[in-house]
């Protein structure tokens, strides 16, 4: 090989390893960047995963707070039935002592001209007698 050759093979040689160095460089910077947002986006999750945790726990305390107040609905409603029931023995207590019908249902209102009219509750007089005479 004489003198010549060999100094545009050694130029060949320097091109490459200048375009190997240039690839490298570009290669590391791929890597910073990729790990950056590899970086970034784990943040990103890690921030998710606390929002969801804290959402988890509002829902679970939410959650325990309609069961609570579902106890409360069941206990009350519980408790109406009772006072229903007991009403419902001291009406006919009463109207076994009187003799006569205690009417506790308001009546339906009345449609006249296709407007509401107001029934209001009539009061029957049940006549005692006198304690004195």
């Amino acid at each position: 090989m004489n003198l010549e050759n060999m100094d545009i093979l050694a130029q060949k040689v320097e091109k490459v390893l200048d375009a190997l160095r240039r690839v490298k460089a570009e290669k590391a910077q791929v890597q910073v960047e990729a790990r950056q947002m590899l970086e970034k986006a784990q943040a990103q999750l890690a921030a998710k995963d606390r929002e969801l945790e804290e959402l988890y726990a509002r829902l679970e305390s939410r959650s325990n707070e309609l069961q609570s107040l579902n106890n409360v609905v069941k206990n009350q409603g519980e408790e109406i039935q009772l006072a229903q029931e007991r009403f419902q023995q001291l009406l006919n207590t009463i109207e076994a002592e009187l003799g006569t019908e205690i009417p506790i249902a308001p009546k339906a209102p009345e449609m006249v001209d296709g407007s509401v009219v107001e029934n209001k509750p009539e009061v029957e007089e049940v006549k005692q007698n006198d304690f004195f005479g």
